[in-house]
């Protein structure tokens, strides 16, 4: 969707007229909606005629649709824009994860556990297997390469194709997920921000490649990612584990 979305600014940069952009688009759409629709029934053919997984491609999709269609929830305590509270019938409390927290620096999700490998010895606890599911510190400058890149776009009436390019990419990989968490109150995960962190990086990378100042930001912020991977590493060695006691930082 972000490729279909860049294609329609830059052919309306040329073209300027909206009649004449959605007839030289038109083509476009209909190639790349026909050819996604067969590359995903295909695979889904291969995959459930291999493991007879359903009898067919179209009772996995539906299944797929009756199945997120459940996954609903009804906010009982609010902490908007970032999340909200939900009590289950059995009196579990459940925090949901709104979109919007996913990049925020203030009062970021706190670090979902897949799976956790627990070693002790007397008071010393150490997970020598921990994979979570968190942030990443760049993830905090999503609204400054948003902001930039929207400006940029604009500016140049989407002539400028990099920014063009980003932001797009944001709005379709991004974007809809405020619509699915906020209107449609349905379940997202901090794991579907994963495709959108690739425009993220492309984007922070254009903005900071100017001036000498503006590089060593960018070395500052791959420094810091660095660190971060070495932190929430998921299988951590006898010598990773001494490193990060030694420096008193999770472990």
């Amino acid at each position: 969707m972000g490729l279909l979305a860049f294609s329609l600014v830059t052919i309306y940069h040329h073209r300027r007229k909206i009649s004449e952009t959605i007839y030289e688009w038109s083509p476009i759409f209909e190639k790349v909606v026909i050819i996604g629709m067969v590359v995903f029934i295909g695979g889904l053919a291969a995959y459930d005629y291999s493991y007879k997984a359903f009898n067919s491609p179209f009772a996995h999709i539906d299944y797929i649709f009756s199945y997120h269609s459940q996954l609903r929830f009804n906010c009982s305590e609010f902490e908007l824009p970032l999340r909200c509270t939900v009590v289950e019938n059995n009196g579990n409390r459940v925090t949901v994860n709104l979109p919007l927290s996913w990049i925020s620096p203030i009062s970021p999700f706190a670090a979902a556990p897949y799976f956790l490998a627990t070693a002790t010895s007397g008071d010393r606890v150490w997970h020598p297997i921990a994979y979570y599911g968190i942030y990443s510190p760049y993830w905090w400058t999503t609204v400054l390469v948003i902001i930039y890149s929207f400006y940029y776009m604009v500016k140049s009436s989407g002539g400028d194709p990099a920014q063009t390019f980003v932001f797009t990419w944001l709005l379709a990989g991004y974007g809809p997920y405020f619509i699915i968490a906020h209107l449609l109150q349905r379940y997202v995960y901090t794991f579907y921000f994963l495709p959108a962190l690739l425009a993220v990086a492309l984007g922070l990378s254009v903005i900071l490649s100017g001036d000498k100042f503006s590089r060593m930001v960018l070395y500052g912020v791959a420094l810091v990612q660095l660190a971060w991977f070495f932190i929430y590493f998921p299988v951590k060695s006898d010598t990773h584990i001494h490193i990060l006691e030694l420096l008193n930082l999770p472990r």
